[in-house]
């Protein structure tokens, strides 16, 4: 069975995740937190590539949907989580000025992948160490 990159790259992380830790969350089996963080993450990976066809939407989302992350990650005391949703925030609005409708520019796969797996990415390192609860994230990206 051969994996598409938003698979494999959610398997890596998640491997990643589950060597370096995490704290029981809701008291879930571990199995259980984990293929629901690597279902998110394709999830989101996709959602961000589907909408990147509507002017300005996905980057819209990205500027607000990420800098509500990096506040709610700053309050929680992670400073890493923190730091690359505001550097992913701050870089999608420079490029939603070209993307607003009519749209010059879109993201393209390269980018809204990337900006759905980051997002899906740094919400469950957020979940998965226990910073926030699991609605807090699903909030955040709710409007998509």
């Amino acid at each position: 069975m051969k994996l598409s990159r938003p698979k494999a790259s959610a398997a890596m992380l998640v491997t990643g995740i589950a060597f370096t830790g995490f704290r029981d969350v809701a008291g879930l089996p571990d199995w259980l937190l984990l293929t629901s963080a690597a279902v998110a993450i394709v999830w989101m990976a996709n959602l961000f590539n589907f909408m990147d066809g509507a002017d300005g939407l996905a980057g819209a989302m990205s500027v607000v949907g990420f800098s509500a992350l990096a506040t709610v990650a700053a309050l929680a005391g992670a400073g890493f989580v923190a730091t690359t949703a505001a550097m992913a925030a701050s870089a999608t609005l420079g490029f939603l000025f070209l993307n607003l409708p009519p749209a010059r520019v879109f993201m393209g796969d390269g980018g809204s992948v990337t900006l759905g797996f980051l997002a899906a990415a740094l919400s469950s390192i957020l979940v998965l160490r226990d910073d926030v609860a699991a609605f807090v994230p699903a909030l955040i990206f709710a409007p998509f």
